[in-house]
């Protein structure tokens, strides 16, 4: 004789709390996720900002190291006319860059240029305009650049002109922030 135990017709299934439960915790690690992902987007944004910036100053000081006026140098509003020739002419005379830098044109945008008189005077040949904000139509990347109007300036050996030598780029939907630090020899370094 074996002692057989009757077979249950009834199966054993989830219950409405069970599956309650795991939609929350699912719902919960997802929503972490998506906080996560905005996080590191937001930081990997004023990174690239950061490094943008880096870039064209590399690119403002081998101008300025070469001291020349290129074809693709548009004089900024109120400056010489260009020149279609490698070096500009202003009055007769061949001209070279004797300073070139960067200035704050608004609270996002900065302007590279490069300086055959060496005052701030508006007759700069601007190189490049880089706008941080650009590719980020959707308002996730706030960047404040330092004051407007901040300058910072290098002569033809590449050294750095003046007493500003830290560019600060807050994000400002975050308050993260990035120091773009200028050595007295030049050098861009990002912090």
């Amino acid at each position: 004789m074996q002692n057989r135990k009757p077979q249950s017709s009834r199966r054993r299934a989830f219950t409405l709390v069970e599956i309650s439960i795991v939609v929350t915790v699912i719902g919960i690690m997802a929503s972490l996720t998506v906080y996560a992902f905005g996080a590191v987007r937001s930081r990997r944004a004023l990174q690239d900002a950061a490094r943008t910036v880096v870039a064209e100053l590399h690119k403002t000081r081998v101008i300025g190291l070469s001291g020349r006026l290129g074809d693709s140098a548009a004089p900024t509003v109120g400056g010489p006319p260009a020149n279609s020739t490698f070096n500009a002419s202003l009055d007769g005379s061949t001209q070279s860059y004797q300073q070139t830098g960067l200035r704050v044109q608004d609270d996002h945008t900065f302007v590279f240029f490069g300086d055959v008189d060496t005052v701030s005077n508006g007759n700069e040949y601007q190189l490049a305009v880089v706008d941080l904000e650009d590719g980020h139509p959707d308002g996730q990347l706030r960047i404040q650049a330092p004051p407007v109007s901040t300058e910072i300036r290098f002569a033809r050996n590449t050294t750095r002109v003046g007493n500003v030598g830290t560019i600060t780029l807050v994000n400002q939907s975050n308050n993260q922030q990035k120091n773009i630090t200028i050595s007295l020899t030049g050098v861009p370094r990002i912090q």
